[in-house]
């Protein structure tokens, strides 16, 4: 069947969405529309039969519809809700763009200028982290870092590959940036940052047997090493499921492979470079930090009980 494209007493209804054949499927009440992707056979056309009371199917294709047992209706309302149908519920993208242009209107003057200093001056990171591309990590709010201060790289599941894997696989991110912010940008202290409910995570437990490769499976390899520690009893903790074990694991794993990076091996052995491992738990919105004493993750308060005690003798409250 051709796609459609078309209009509804003037209202646009975007191109079709091809989907597999099959039956036309009626809309069931109480089905939550909003949350059916935009594709969906039973679109997301119930809102018009919660409201006006009238039952409709979706065809294979986006924008064919039957109207069965039509009743008294409110025409104005039922060509409303056709259209909340076929439009997608308002985008995220939209409320980015939205935010960037309050940024360029409003944007407060002191950070205006923080940023044109750092413009001028260039930036002097101090530390390196390495976390994963999930949208609900926000490394900036997480540890109140001004800009300037952080240098961020980001995967799917913070992975560090091994050098060699690095190397062989082509992915040299990683390295790169290593490399540039190591001997470019100076940096003394390297963060590896996992998190609790990881995607990464969990395709790497799905994919454990069947590594396919296609581009996530490939990358997903580099996971391996924290799967055979499932295994054995490390961070065995009440209360900690398998894919977040998996990712604290994943955690020590990455600062292992980082240990065998020439540059960083050489400014540990010097004492010029300090390696943290890092979990953020999204569920309790809390900070863990692996602490090699006890064993696990602890929060990071405990973990930099006397670094953060000593800052406090250093900067006495006024």
């Amino acid at each position: 069947m051709p796609q459609m494209s078309g209009h509804v007493n003037r209202i646009p209804i975007p191109p079709a969405i091809p989907m597999p054949l099959q039956e036309a499927t009626p809309l069931q009440v109480g089905d939550d529309p909003l949350h059916r992707p935009f594709g969906d056979t039973n679109l997301r056309g119930n809102l018009a039969h919660q409201r006006v009371g009238v039952t409709l199917e979706a065809d294979q294709h986006v924008g064919v519809i039957r109207k069965k047992r039509p009743r008294r209706i409110d025409m104005r309302q039922f060509f409303r809700d056709i259209i909340i149908a076929y439009l997608p519920a308002e985008t995220k993208m939209e409320k980015l763009i939205r935010g960037a242009a309050n940024f360029n209107k409003n944007a407060d003057s002191r950070l205006k200028d923080e940023l044109g200093r750092l413009a001028a001056n260039g930036q002097t990171p101090s530390t390196l982290l390495i976390t994963c591309v999930d949208s609900r990590v926000l490394p900036s709010i997480i540890t109140n870092s001004p800009p300037g201060s952080m240098l961020t790289l980001r995967n799917v599941g913070n992975f560090v590959p091994s050098p060699e894997d690095s190397w062989v696989g082509g992915d040299t991110s990683v390295a790169s940036t290593l490399a540039f912010g190591l001997e470019v940008l100076n940096i003394r202290h390297i963060v590896v940052m996992g998190h609790s409910e990881c995607g990464g995570m969990a395709e790497l437990l799905a994919r454990r047997n069947d590594f396919r490769t296609d581009a996530l499976g490939t990358w997903l390899r580099n996971g391996r090493r924290a799967l055979q520690k499932l295994v054995t009893r490390e961070l065995m903790e009440e209360g900690l499921n398998e894919v977040n074990r998996l990712s604290q694991l994943n955690v020590l794993n990455s600062l292992e492979a980082l240990s065998f990076y020439p540059e960083v091996r050489a400014r540990l052995d010097r004492m010029q470079l300090t390696l943290h491992g890092w979990w953020f738990d999204i569920y309790q919105a809390k900070v863990l930090a692996y602490e090699p004493r006890a064993g696990r993750f602890v929060p990071v308060e405990h973990a930099y009980e006397a670094t953060l005690a000593g800052f406090a003798d250093a900067n006495p409250a006024r």
